[in-house]
């Protein structure tokens, strides 16, 4: 096998920010006395920023105020978002292996001030997220964005994250992926959703496969 590049999601892969999606949302639309259920965040998360609250906002107004909330919200909280165990020795072990990369649905400078704040940040080339594409996951438009930049094919790429957005991404794009289990607030996927290549439910078992995979 021969990858060159690894893509990482952040919430519930790297980061275990916990409910913070779920409190963002929450704040972002409380000016409105609006609720979502998770199928409304579910459905939201795939949206580009400038759509995200279409829909669920009566003016255009409104649906700027609300994206500035969230983003307001995912900086000001950004620190309290912690690696999960084993994601430093992890990284440590990669990148000297393989070009690391984020991809992400929040906001790129929230993710990037996140890492920053781990003091994971020096590990990755690249951090593509939300505010950094037209299309948000699970579109492959920000996986296309990292192998341009790197000058890899589909085949030289894996896709590694916690949701049915960050395999879906893969397929479209053509490359592998593997389904990362360890956050408590996965999302299982569903018969509809595409089937990973590979599903891990340890970081200490994604760095044993990963490195296996160099040497091979």
């Amino acid at each position: 096998m021969n990858i060159k590049v690894c893509i990482f999601d952040l919430d519930g892969t790297i980061i275990d920010s916990g409910d913070m999606i779920f409190k963002s949302i929450d704040y972002a639309l409380s000016p409105w006395n609006i609720k979502m259920t998770n199928e409304d965040i579910e459905v939201i998360r795939t949206r580009s920023p400038n759509e995200l609250f279409s829909g669920y906002l009566q003016t255009p107004a409104d649906e700027l105020k609300a994206q500035k909330r969230l983003i307001d919200f995912s900086n000001k909280y950004a620190g309290k978002s912690v690696f999960y165990d084993g994601i430093p020795e992890l990284l440590e072990n990669l990148y000297k292996r393989f070009t690391l990369a984020v991809w992400t649905g929040r906001d790129t400078e929230s993710a990037i001030k996140i890492l920053k704040r781990n003091k994971l940040d020096h590990f990755f080339k690249m951090v593509i997220g939300c505010t950094s594409v037209n299309k948000n996951k699970p579109h492959p438009e920000g996986i296309g964005l990292i192998a341009r930049k790197f000058n890899v094919i589909p085949a030289e790429i894996i896709i590694i994250g916690d949701h049915a957005h960050d395999i879906e991404g893969a397929r479209r794009f053509g490359c592998k992926a593997i389904h990362v289990t360890w956050s408590k607030y996965l999302i299982p996927l569903t018969e509809k959703d595409p089937r990973p290549d590979l599903s891990l439910s340890s970081v200490y078992d994604l760095q044993t496969w990963l490195i296996k995979s160099a040497i091979l």
